[in-house]
């Protein structure tokens, strides 16, 4: 019995150089969809902690003279009552 001995290299393999990039491209995007997921759940920070950013920062600018006793007391004020 005689055996086709036709050979088609990469072809049979998936596509060729066609089939490796859509592979490649299917690879990245899964890892940069599991990279944009854990980022998305992790980087929550609570509304108390960007509060308590603010103070910091706030009492920081009074600190160094940036902003008046007045303007203190009135960013203060308003920051609190968001809480």
């Amino acid at each position: 019995m005689m055996m086709n001995n036709s050979d088609w290299g990469w072809m049979h393999l998936g596509g060729g150089i066609f089939g490796f990039l859509l592979m490649l491209g299917f690879i990245l995007l899964t890892v940069y969809l599991v990279v944009w997921i854990v980022r998305s759940t992790t980087d929550k920070t609570s509304a108390g902690t960007k509060q308590s950013n603010a103070l910091a920062i706030l009492d920081e600018r009074y600190a160094k003279g940036e902003i008046s006793e007045e303007d203190y007391e009135r960013m203060k004020k308003t920051l609190q009552s968001r809480s």
